[in-house]
């Protein structure tokens, strides 16, 4: 019984050191990659050390690596006053439609 405990307590410390770990490079860095696939990236980031352009870059390049380009699509201020803004990941025909949709004034297609 007293293993078990011993152990339970020792993969909650080491648990929580990861968490630390993690936290640690965020506040280093200044932002962290949430979500990534080939349709969309979400990035967390504080507005004190990057700038929207910033981001747009590193989002585009995320989706870079699925064969995509990287498209904004909508941010929101977190009340830990981080900014969390998603990038669509769109190929090539994807984005030649919603650029003409939006020259046209027409409701930008999703896919």
């Amino acid at each position: 019984m007293t293993r078990t405990v011993l152990a339970l307590c020792l993969a909650l410390q080491l648990a929580g050191c990861s968490a630390m770990s993690t936290a640690s490079n965020y506040f280093d860095r200044g932002y962290r990659i949430r979500q990534e696939n080939s349709a969309n990236v979400v990035i967390e980031y504080d507005t004190e050390k990057f700038s929207a352009e910033a981001m747009l870059e590193k989002g585009s390049n995320t989706c870079a690596a699925y064969g995509k380009s990287g498209v904004f699509n909508k941010s929101d201020l977190e009340s830990t006053g981080r900014r969390v803004t998603v990038y669509r990941c769109l190929t090539q025909a994807e984005r030649r439609d919603r650029e003409a949709a939006e020259k046209a004034g027409e409701p930008i297609p999703l896919r």
